[in-house]
């Protein structure tokens, strides 16, 4: 809420052609403001290259249970949860998706492909391309696998990217027939 808050205020009052400073709350806080250099501060960093990464999710299913993951690692969306995920140099077929599953000895009933995102999930430096794979198993592994009900997913905090698939009508139409 504060970032969100904090990128409004620029977009509204600090913006870098004619900017509100006579109307600022902030103004007297404000070092370009006071030296008299609005027009020169802050100075823009040259943009950094975006990035594509095509992340290919598994919703991992023995049709009352579904597996998550934490995103542990530094970088974008860490401590949120998703579905399994194997990320690829490009957009994966149903066919390459179940040849790359195939090897994390899941033994499944079912694999098809539910979707691909078209648009890209836009981040700041990064373009991020969604397929959305089902699988069914008929009994997830708990072992490997961190599962819980599939009616608890809204409880859990997930990337926005996510939370989009979650309320789409193609994941409830599958999970809560």
């Amino acid at each position: 809420t504060y970032n969100q808050a904090i990128m409004e205020f620029g977009a509204l009052a600090c913006k870098p052609k004619k900017p509100s400073c006579m109307s600022c709350p902030f103004s007297t806080e404000c070092v370009a403001y006071n030296i008299n250099r609005v027009s020169d501060l802050p100075i823009k960093i040259k943009k950094t290259k975006i990035k594509k990464r095509y992340f290919n999710y598994f919703i991992i299913t023995d049709n009352q249970s579904i597996a998550i993951q934490k995103r542990e690692d530094k970088g974008i969306w860490q401590h949120l949860y998703e579905f399994p995920l194997i990320e690829a140099e490009k957009k994966l077929s149903e066919e390459e998706a179940k040849k790359v599953f195939t090897n994390l000895n899941i033994h499944y009933s079912s694999f098809q492909k539910l979707t691909t995102i078209e648009k890209p999930h836009k981040l700041t430096h990064q373009h991020i391309y969604a397929n959305f794979f089902l699988v069914e198993t008929k009994q997830l592994q708990k072992n490997s696998l961190t599962t819980i009900p599939i009616s608890e997913i809204e409880k859990y905090p997930v990337p926005i990217l996510i939370s989009n698939f979650i309320e789409s009508k193609i994941f409830k139409a599958v999970m809560f027939l």
